[in-house]
C-alpha cells in the first residue's frame, strides 16, 4: 500500500492566500453594493441593470461563504490528520511486535496439522453425505414468476400506446412526467390528470406567439405591451428556447419583473407565465446552465423538475385537494377525470372555462392506456 502524506505547509500557505484574495472579494463587494445605492431608479430599473447588480452582489456574498467554508474545512482537516499521524506512529511499534508473536503461533499450528488424521467409521458416514448433498444442490432451481413493477408497467404501456396519436416530442414529454410523478407517490389518476393538461399545452420551450394578425382585436394587451416595448413578435414570438438561449430569455425576465410584469408572455409545455415563469428558468439554468441552448431532452427535464417543484411547494394543495374527495374513488375513470379538471382550474388556470372539461376526457383516455385498458 503507498504511503499516504498530506502536505500541512502547503495547506496552510494555500488557506492563508485564500483569506487574502477574501478580503479582496468582500472590497468588491462593498463597492457594488454601494454603486447600486448612488444610482437613479430609472436607471436601475433599464434593461435590467438593478436586478444584474443584486445579482453580482449575492454571487459575490456566496463566493465568500464558500471560501470561508473550505478554509475551516482545511484548518479542522489538518488538526485531524496530526493527531491520527502521531497516533499511528505511537502504535506502529506495537504492530511490529504482534506480528511476530502471530508468525510465531501460526508455524507451531502448521506443525500439528501435517500429522495425518486417522479415518473413523462416523467420519467416513458423514463425508458420505456431504458428498450425497453437495451433488443434490447442484441441481437447477427453478426460478420464481417475476412480477412486474406496476409503476414501470404503466411507463411502458404509455410508451407502447399509439391511440392518442401523439407527436414524439409530445409523448416523449409525458412519459418523463408520468415517470418522475409515479416515483415520488403521487396517484396513478392524478398523474394522468397532470398529463392531459400537459396534452392540450404548448410544446415544451415554446414561446406564446403574439402573431394575431387575421385577429388583432383578440391579442391579449400583455402581449401587446410585449411587442411594443420589448420587441417580442421579432425575437420571441412562436419561437423555442432552444434558439433563443438561456441568457437572452433570462435577461427579458429580469426586465419584466423591474416593470412589474407589465408585460408577460407564456412559456413551455404547461406555458407559465409572469412570475412562475422566473422559477422555471431557474430550473433551467440548473439543467444546462445560464448561457446555454437546451436540448429537447433538456426541456423536457427542466420543465418536469418545476413541475414537480410546485406541486411539492406552493401548489400543493391541488392534489390534496384532489385526493381529499377522490382518493378513496373506486371508480379509476371518473376519478382520472376529476383530477385533470382540477389540475385545470387550479394550477393550469387558463382563461377558457370550457378547457377543465377537455382536459378531463383528456386525462381520463390516458388513464385507461397507463392501466392497460386500451
Amino acid at each position: 500500500m503507498p504511503k499516504i502524506h498530506v502536505d500541512t505547509d502547503l495547506i496552510i500557505s494555500l488557506s492563508s492566500d485564500a483569506m487574502r484574495k477574501l478580503r479582496g472579494i468582500s472590497d468588491t463587494r462593498s463597492a457594488v453594493s454601494s454603486l447600486k445605492s448612488s444610482q437613479d431608479s430609472r436607471i436601475l430599473a433599464r434593461r435590467g441593470i438593478g436586478s444584474r447588480l443584486s445579482n453580482a452582489v449575492k454571487e459575490l456574498e456566496t463566493l465568500d461563504q464558500r471560501i470561508r467554508a473550505v478554509y475551516g474545512f482545511a484548518q479542522n482537516a489538518m488538526d485531524k490528520y496530526k493527531a491520527v499521524d502521531n497516533s499511528l506512529a505511537k502504535e506502529a511499534g506495537n504492530i511490529g511486535q504482534m506480528r511476530a508473536k502471530l508468525a510465531s503461533v501460526s508455524n507451531a499450528s502448521a506443525k500439528q496439522s501435517e500429522k495425518p488424521k486417522e479415518k473413523t467409521p462416523e467420519t467416513a458416514k458423514l463425508a458420505n453425505l456431504s458428498n450425497t448433498s453437495a451433488k443434490q444442490q447442484e441441481k437447477p432451481k427453478e426460478k420464481p414468476a417475476e412480477t412486474k413493477d406496476p409503476v414501470q408497467a404503466m411507463i411502458d404501456n404509455l410508451s407502447k400506446d399509439t391511440s392518442l396519436k401523439l407527436t414524439k416530442e409530445k409523448k416523449d414529454t409525458l412519459v418523463y412526467m408520468a415517470k418522475l410523478l409515479l416515483k415520488e407517490g403521487y396517484d396513478p389518476r392524478f398523474v394522468a390528470g397532470v398529463l392531459g393538461n400537459i396534452l392540450a399545452e404548448g410544446s415544451v420551450g415554446m414561446f406564446e406567439s403574439s402573431n394575431y394578425k387575421s385577429n388583432p382585436k383578440k391579442e391579449p394587451d400583455y402581449l401587446k405591451y410585449m411587442d411594443k416595448y420589448h420587441d417580442y413578435r421579432k425575437d420571441y414570438s412562436g419561437k423555442n428556447i432552444s434558439e433563443v438561449g438561456i441568457e437572452k430569455t433570462k435577461e427579458l425576465l429580469d426586465e419584466l419583473e423591474d416593470e412589474g410584469y407589465k408585460g408577460k408572455f407564456g412559456l413551455g409545455c404547461v406555458q407559465w407565465t409572469g412570475e412562475r415563469t422566473m422559477g422555471l428558468i431557474d430550473c433551467y439554468i440548473k439543467v444546462c446552465g445560464e448561457k446555454g441552448f437546451p436540448t429537447k431532452e433538456q426541456c423536457i427535464e427542466a420543465e418536469s423538475m418545476f413541475i414537480l417543484q410546485e406541486l411539492k411547494g406552493s401548489y400543493k394543495n391541488v392534489y390534496t385537494n384532489w385526493k381529499s374527495k377522490y382518493g378513496n374513488s373506486k371508480d379509476g375513470d371518473a376519478a382520472a377525470k376529476a383530477a385533470g379538471s382540477v389540475v385545470c382550474k387550479e394550477y393550469e388556470k387558463p382563461k377558457d372555462p370550457n378547457q377543465a372539461g377537455i382536459r378531463g376526457n383528456n386525462a381520463e383516455k390516458i388513464y385507461d392506456v397507463m392501466m392497460g385498458k386500451k
